[in-house]
């Protein structure tokens, strides 16, 4: 039986096999990063060695693929990449997800700081933290390069590709919009990148547990399912 979590990274090499994602490349970091976009061409590759295989089958399908045509570490890191990617699902990852509806709640002006019991300089400093994630975000100019890539008139290739899949952007209830997963792909980045940059060291007093337990029981009050015994890691831990 194929692992149901296989299914993401296959969604996400189909959307971002589109000509018309090529832009968000940069946005996203797609590794290797260097704007030679030579992932968007393994992928297609792939694409074509699997004859579009359907979802539950085409990521075992990039995989043996990658392991003939790519070096050893090319492909540990794009594999990797592609795998891990956050695609707005709770579970594959945790951690991820959870401070994700964490970091978006307590950005919302009426968030309820007071019940997490954080003095006013811990909220400061928690604050702080959630503005550089907004910052690194920029979801404005994210949002308006994925209006200019739904714009753009097919390619052939991105034509068999909605053949192959059932792509139909602009589609709010089906799943079929390609775009909509990029979206969230853009928040797990951004928030890796931040935790990779923001100078933790610097802060003399981050509140680390208390700041985690907020967003802990955040998810508790909105029931949202955690493996049994499961709870958040902590900032520095995200991975």
């Amino acid at each position: 039986m194929n692992d149901p979590v296989h299914t993401y990274p296959a969604d996400l090499v189909c959307s971002l096999s589109l000509d018309a994602a090529m832009p968000l490349y940069p946005m996203l970091h797609v590794p290797p990063d260097d704007g030679d976009f030579a992932l968007h061409r393994f992928l297609k590759e792939a694409l074509e060695y699997s004859r579009f295989a359907d979802r539950h089958t085409l990521w075992d399908k990039v995989v043996s693929y990658a392991g003939a045509t790519l070096g050893e570490r090319e492909g540990r890191v794009w594999l990797s990449w592609l795998f891990n990617a956050f695609t707005g699902t709770h579970p594959p990852d945790v951690d991820l997800s959870g401070w994700l509806m964490a970091l978006d709640y307590y950005h919302l002006p009426h968030a309820n700081w007071a019940k997490t019991g954080m003095s006013p300089d811990h909220i400061a400093l928690a604050r702080d933290f959630i503005n550089s994630y907004f910052q690194v975000l920029n979801e404005s100019e994210f949002n308006a390069a994925v209006e200019e890539c739904r714009s753009r008139p097919l390619s052939e290739w991105d034509k068999r590709l909605h053949q192959a899949y059932g792509f139909v952007y602009f589609d709010r209830s089906g799943g079929a919009d390609p775009f909509v997963m990029l979206k969230f792909v853009n928040q797990g980045e951004s928030l890796r990148r931040i935790l990779r940059s923001y100078r933790f060291d610097a802060v003399a007093d981050f509140p680390h547990a208390a700041f985690r337990d907020a967003a802990q029981a955040l998810i508790e009050q909105r029931h949202v399912w955690m493996p049994e015994g499961r709870k958040l890691s902590q900032l520095m831990q995200v991975q």
